[in-house]
């Protein structure tokens, strides 16, 4: 690492670190800071705010996201994972990380941001100085580029690479999620990572196991580990911070094809019943059954108002549309959570993942399966073919080791930038429950519901799925019959 120091024209010591590519160590953090859209600016096709003529055209929108998506393309593959979580090679990456943020700490840190607007292409002021500072210093930005106030194309490039490190969805323009990263001291980045590097080592003992799986839930990652080396990543949707999925360490036992869901009580007593009350359709129009002590019951001639209804076991049946699509990995633990696929696609794309009940849904969730079970002859081929046969079967997966871990802020291991990635950490440890006061203090960004809301406006699909409960889209779910399977959740016993 090479680095050498600016005097700013506030006349503080800067320092400004020129890396060689890199593995990298993460912190993981957001916070929330409102800020409101500036009418100044010109015509940039990832801002959402460029038109003067009214809202823009689906066709707008799509061009759009198409920039953006084609801007974390092109940018992102850098800083993938290379190691596993827990290694040699993470640790190292930690310890550098932290050699590199105490210089910057005894240098001054950075200037904090103070806008209160939406910065974006062809906008000016100090605003953009104080952040070009800190893109400089965090090596997103070249050096040279430090003391101009224009935000152009180079300054974009840079903002997009510090919204990759940081989890934030790569907007093109300093938005409320954005500032909120970064305005987070170097001096906490540095605790973050002090924090990580304890509970990393502490961690290392699980390399033991020739093979296991781990889920870095700030980071909304799996690993799946052999011998050492990393077998694969995905990306997962985990525990929304209400019902967060716990540390948890287990053995990955048996592999469903096609499985049933069996509706957790607490999730019965609360959104199904009071659902099926109002709309008794829903019972079959999403595939369910129902059963008492006496047997399997026919849901026309239930009343759904008796006290009994409360007694009744209810199952979702096998298929694509069930909520936890076409596999579960069981791992036996005492919160009963598990690994399985969804039918939620959609969900993967988002940058913040926390929209299960605990339980951990896999984006590459047939790759997971083709490794768990490549000791027994199984292919990736074999797999997609038992994926899409439509019958139910299960598989013995033998005694592969599984777990969740959270550390203080998260880990995360750059290809070739040296760069400290970020990510939010939600306020709760397992069996532990955040209280509205913490949920509040602690939320991503009073930005997000907004986001969801504008991107819902455009797909209702992803607006439902993104909120709170399976069973209470009400009248959203009558107008959008044809979009039965969204809003699923994971088997989840609640305080578990």
């Amino acid at each position: 690492m090479l680095a050498h120091a600016i005097w700013g024209a506030s006349g503080r010591r800067q320092l400004v670190a020129r890396f060689r590519p890199a593995t990298a160590a993460a912190a993981m953090l957001l916070g929330a800071i409102a800020i409101t859209p500036s009418s100044a600016g010109i015509l940039d096709p990832l801002n959402p705010f460029a038109s003067s003529t009214g809202p823009a055209t689906p066709e707008e929108r799509a061009r759009r996201e198409q920039a953006r998506t084609e801007l974390y393309d092109r940018l992102s593959p850098g800083y993938g994972m290379s190691v596993p979580f827990v290694s040699d090679g993470s640790v190292a990456a930690l310890q550098q990380g932290i050699e590199r943020y105490r210089q910057i700490v005894a240098a001054g840190g950075w200037p904090a941001v103070s806008g209160t607007v939406t910065l974006r292409l062809g906008d000016s002021g100090s605003d953009i100085v104080a952040i070009r500072r800190q893109l400089a210093m965090t090596g997103d930005l070249a050096s040279g580029g430090m003391e101009s106030p224009v935000f152009d194309g180079e300054f974009q490039e840079a903002l997009a690479r510090f919204q990759i490190r940081n989890g934030v969805r790569v907007s093109g323009f300093v938005d409320a999620r954005t500032l909120a990263a970064l305005n987070v001291s170097a001096q906490e980045r540095l605790q973050q990572l002090e924090t990580n590097l304890a509970r990393v080592r502490s961690l290392m003992k699980i390399n033991k196991a020739a093979r296991y799986v781990l889920v870095n839930v700030p980071a909304f990652t799996l690993q799946a580990v052999d011998r050492g080396s990393l077998a694969l990543a995905s990306n997962v949707v985990v525990g929304k911070p209400a019902r967060a999925t716990p540390a948890v360490s287990a053995q990955i036992v048996e592999v469903n094809f096609y499985p049933t869901w069996t509706v957790p009580e607490s999730i019965a007593h609360a959104d199904l019943i009071p659902k099926l009350r109002k709309d008794p359709s829903y019972f079959t129009e999403e595939h369910f059954s129902v059963v008492a002590k006496g047997g399997s019951l026919n849901p026309a001639a239930i009343d759904w108002n008796a006290p009994e209804v409360v007694n009744y076991r209810f199952v979702q049946d096998p298929g694509t549309f069930n909520a936890l699509g076409v596999v579960r990995i069981n791992m036996p633990n005492k919160h009963s959570v598990y690994m399985h696929d969804t039918p939620l696609k959609q969900l993967f794309s988002q940058s913040a993942r926390a929209f299960s009940s605990g339980c951990v849904r896999v984006q590459q969730v047939l790759d997971l399966v083709a490794w768990l079970l490549a000791p027994q002859g199984w292919t990736l081929e074999k797999v997609q073919a038992a994926a899409e046969n439509g019958k139910s079967t299960q598989r013995g997966a033998g005694k592969i080791g599984a777990g969740a871990f959270r550390l203080s802020h998260g880990v995360r291991v750059g290809k070739r930038h040296g760069a400290v990635q970020a990510r939010h950490l939600w306020p709760r440890r397992a069996g532990r429950r955040a209280t509205p006061k913490a949920r509040a203090r602690s939320s991503p960004s009073s930005a997000a519901p907004s986001r969801l809301s504008r991107a819902g406006a455009q797909n209702p699909r992803l607006i439902q799925a993104s909120q709170a409960d399976y069973f209470s889209a009400g009248a959203h779910r009558r107008a959008r019959h044809h979009n039965a399977t969204t809003r699923r959740r994971c088997g989840f016993r609640q305080g578990g």
